[in-house]
């Protein structure tokens, strides 16, 4: 009986190492088996962000070439200068002066002035069929978001990818402020940078090195201005924003080049 008792006691034990042996294995592949699964869901996760940050860099990217492509274009400002001009010369039999004018690409706000005292013309400004009644007192008509449109679309052609190197182009800016030095113009030139700020090793990114710059005419001749719409013809240079103070314009283009 004592026998059986020992063998019973010592089966026990056996039964009890090895129960312990088995859930300390369960235990310790349990603990590799959630190390390993945080380990690629982390993995996976990181993936995940890298594809959506990559997606919306794309997308970022498609979006900027096409607004770029959809910019106004020099011939979009010589039309929207020309329309000014006109309306400049019918205002003032009516005894107003063209005083104050500031676009933002197609849209103006456009002051007059009166030149004689006693002489008063309300004048509703018409656009594209338009009307635009002004803002007045005795001696102002202001006329505010004024659009003006185009007689043809002669904006930046989406197919014109041909972007200049910064050099060539500075070098030509630098050229014609020259140039148009001597008719007491001038142009201001302000250095480039880049254009995305991304990760720069996609594969589908063909535009790495673009960059942005811009360039600022100050003038009161208006051959300068047929002037700039020859020299930079070919080139990627939009027109962006128009201030005018009587006789004297400054106006703000931008250029991309590829560095």
């Amino acid at each position: 009986m004592v026998i059986l008792d020992n063998i019973k006691n010592k089966q026990n034990r056996i039964v009890v190492i090895i129960s312990f042996f088995l859930i300390s294995l369960i235990l310790v592949l349990s603990f590799i088996f959630f190390n390993k699964y945080k380990e690629n869901e982390k993995i996976r996760k990181f993936q995940e962000q890298k594809r959506v940050e990559e997606t919306n860099d794309r997308d970022m990217y498609i979006s900027t070439l096409d607004n770029f492509n959809s910019s106004f274009s020099i011939q979009n400002f010589r039309e929207i200068y020309d329309d000014l001009y006109r309306d400049k010369v019918f205002f003032h039999p009516l005894g107003w002066i063209q005083n104050e004018v500031y676009c933002n690409g197609n849209e103006c706000n456009i002051k007059y002035i009166r030149s004689e005292p006693d002489a008063f013309n309300y004048v509703v400004l018409t656009k594209n069929n338009l009307d635009y009644p002004p803002a007045f007192n005795k001696n102002e008509l202001n006329y505010e978001s004024v659009f003006f449109d185009f007689s043809e679309n002669k904006k930046i052609l989406k197919d014109k990818v041909n972007y200049a190197n910064c050099t060539d182009i500075l070098s030509k800016a630098y050229r014609f402020d020259t140039m148009i030095n001597s008719i007491g113009s001038n142009l201001e030139v302000l250095s480039p940078s880049n254009v995305f700020l991304i990760n720069k090793e996609y594969e589908w990114m063909e535009y790495k090195n673009l960059m942005q710059g811009q360039l600022i005419l100050n003038t009161s001749e208006f051959q300068s201005l047929d002037l700039i719409d020859d020299f930079f013809n070919g080139d990627f240079v939009t027109y962006g924003e128009m201030n005018l103070r009587n006789n004297d314009a400054t106006i703000y283009f931008n250029y991309l080049c590829l560095n």
